[in-house]
């Protein structure tokens, strides 16, 4: 029996605690929550160090997560994103 790790074009939604608006998706397999609205290349260290990853999107729509070696090749091309971090307290 063979098992694939899915891939899906990420799809526009908005967070249900914040309202911020998302994209969401698959990378081989890992759910993708991010930050619709892009980031500058100079902020994604900053981002980073706060244990958020980050993803590009490409112009197929996929959302590739950014290892330390895509971030240094430049690949794939695309725009920069956040991991959505929603800040809004659950309610229990």
């Amino acid at each position: 029996m063979s098992q694939h790790l899915i891939s899906t074009k990420a799809t526009p939604t908005t967070c249900g605690g914040c309202g911020t608006p998302l994209l969401v998706g698959h990378d081989a397999g890992i759910p993708a929550r991010v930050n619709a609205t892009p980031i500058p290349p100079e902020k994604e260290a900053e981002i980073l160090l706060t244990g958020a990853w980050t993803y590009t999107l490409t112009s197929g729509r996929s959302l590739i997560h950014r290892t330390p070696e895509k971030i240094r090749s430049g690949w794939p091309p695309g725009t920069i994103h956040a991991q959505h971090q929603c800040n809004t307290p659950t309610l229990m």
